[in-house]
């Protein structure tokens, strides 16, 4: 695996109206992690370059294999925790909807809205 560039850019408004933007970059891998909770064990780990996106290796690489060797998986999982950064409406409507499981993912906007009030 080559490591490579990722990056994070964050905007937003200040109290006096002036429009904000921060990038933040690094050079390396990411660890994609989905552990169990209960047992504090690790489920799936997949590593990805830095710039590829989380949500989507989540959503259309991890869960699909995750919950195909054994299908009991699926049905023991209940919530699904995530900080964020994995703030997706498609991801969350895949949980729900195709496995069942509540997602507890907090939303962006929200946080966003809070940090600014």
């Amino acid at each position: 695996m080559n490591a490579d560039w990722g990056k994070h850019k964050t905007s937003g408004l200040r109290k006096d109206g002036a429009l904000w933007e921060k990038i933040k970059s690094w050079f390396g891998c990411r660890v994609h992690l989905i552990a169990n909770a209960h047992y504090v064990i690790p489920e799936a780990v997949k590593l990805r370059k830095a710039s590829r996106s989380e949500v989507v290796c989540l959503g259309r690489s991890m869960l699909p294999q995750l919950f195909e060797q054994p299908p009991e998986m699926a049905e023991r999982c209940q919530q699904f925790t995530a900080d964020r950064g994995l703030e997706c409406a498609q991801l969350k409507a895949t949980l729900y909807d195709q496995y069942e499981i509540r997602p507890l993912i907090d939303c962006k906007m929200m946080w966003r809205q809070e940090k600014q009030d």
